[in-house]
């Protein structure tokens, strides 16, 4: 299916470009904003998604998982907009994707946790020769 829609979807006023939708539109502003990270500093111009992957990688983990979880959900609030769905608030996108991150976190420390007490039960196992 071809886009066809010419405008933000969340504000109306804007083209719908990559830069808009994750930098300039009110709604991706404000949430850069709550987060401390300037939009300026990594919105795709037009050389694309590079400068961004580079912008990205320059910072430390902790804020480059933040700008890639926000850049998700600032892309799916779109994607929910166009089938229907009311937009988010700034609010919500921020909140969502700090819950988001600690969620992940907490399942990765579980998992490895789980993992480790495995391999520290299991009897040793010679090789077969």
């Amino acid at each position: 299916m071809i886009d066809s829609i010419p405008h933000c979807l969340i504000c109306g006023k804007e083209p719908k470009k990559s830069a808009h939708i994750f930098g300039n539109c009110p709604i991706a502003a404000t949430v850069w904003s709550l987060a401390h990270i300037a939009p300026h500093d990594f919105v795709p111009g037009e050389h694309g998604g590079i400068s961004l992957g580079l912008t990205i990688l320059d910072r430390n983990r902790k804020e480059a998982s933040l700008m890639a979880t926000i850049l998700w959900l600032l892309w799916s609030n779109q994607n929910a907009v166009l089938h229907g769905k009311p937009s988010q608030t700034a609010e919500c996108i921020f909140i969502h994707a700090k819950e988001f991150i600690e969620e992940f976190k907490a399942a990765k420390k579980e998992s490895f946790g789980k993992h480790t007490a495995t391999i520290l039960n299991a009897k040793s196992c010679k090789p077969p020769f």
